[in-house]
């Protein structure tokens, strides 16, 4: 029997090095371990071998640099927790500003809304929006991958929406009918530009997929395709919420007001720029 504080002094120890340690990680990896809540952990006085052992395995694979979301296979975004696995990004925190601007829109809303999510990986935005919106707002989520839209069809059945969202595999607007036209697009693309992604910390380049994160060589290969092709979807007074890297703003606006686009941009939780809005 080992005490609960020598254990949680132990794992810190080891663990807080890792390049993307978060505070009190070690209370999270021993919950996860084994199970139990943070009141039951704050109950327990020490832990027995068969506990040591659970916390072992998965503390070795921490320290190979996995993240803490991947070895328990799960992110909690917006309050609801996503299943995740290597064939999807992790929810980010600064994406919940993009689903909390759409969710408004939504509401003020008269009539019900059309929206697709596209590059949807775990289908955290658009699965989200049709929780919080409800019958308020009709979605269909796409993505390239057929991996990442099995991890969406997943959370789609986890949270009672598997005969509510349409999911499509389509490469962009490739698989859409010319007359499917959309009050909103989403879309969090992949935005990492090859300079940028040689410098992602091992966490990420290691564990998260390549596909998801990498925007062609500057970054912005997706924001070419939206705001080109992007009016063709869209109906009457359509609009396009889509995320974008806290310095890439300036080109992200340039692209879209070559295609007379107008612009606004919000900051993300942290107060970097984050979330573009365009319409026509």
């Amino acid at each position: 029997m080992t005490s609960k504080g020598q254990v949680l002094k132990d794992i810190k120890n080891k663990i807080k090095s890792l390049e993307d340690y978060s505070e009190n990680e070690e209370y999270v990896l021993i919950e996860k371990s084994l199970n139990i809540t943070k009141e039951q952990l704050f109950l327990k006085q020490n832990f027995i071998s068969s506990e040591l052992g659970k916390i072992s395995r998965k503390l070795k694979r921490r320290l190979s640099g996995e993240p803490i979301n991947k070895i328990f296979k799960e992110q909690n975004f917006f309050g609801f927790d996503f299943y995740i696995n290597k064939n999807v990004l992790a929810p980010r925190k600064e994406t919940e500003e993009l689903v909390e601007r759409v969710s408004m829109d939504i509401k003020k809303s008269k009539e019900g809304v059309k929206l697709l999510d596209m590059c949807t990986g775990s289908g955290c935005i658009g699965l989200t929006l049709k929780l919080i919106c409800k019958d308020k707002v009709n979605v269909e989520i796409s993505d390239i991958d057929k991996k990442a839209l099995s991890v969406a069809r997943l959370n789609a059945e986890k949270f009672g929406l598997k005969t509510r969202v349409k999911i499509k595999k389509s490469n962009m607007f490739e698989r859409l009918k010319s007359d499917e036209k959309f009050d909103i697009i989403t879309c969090n693309p992949p935005y990492i530009s090859k300079s940028e992604y040689n410098k992602l910390s091992n966490g990420v380049k290691n564990f998260d997929p390549k596909i998801a994160l990498l925007g062609g060589e500057d970054g912005l290969d997706f924001y070419r395709i939206l705001a080109k092709e992007g009016s063709n979807y869209l109906l009457k007074n359509g609009r396009m919420y889509l995320e974008i890297g806290y310095n890439q703003k300036s080109k992200v606006e340039k692209i879209f007001k070559d295609y007379n686009y107008k612009f606004e941009c919000y900051k993300d939780y942290s107060n970097n720029d984050r979330i573009v809005k365009v319409w026509k």
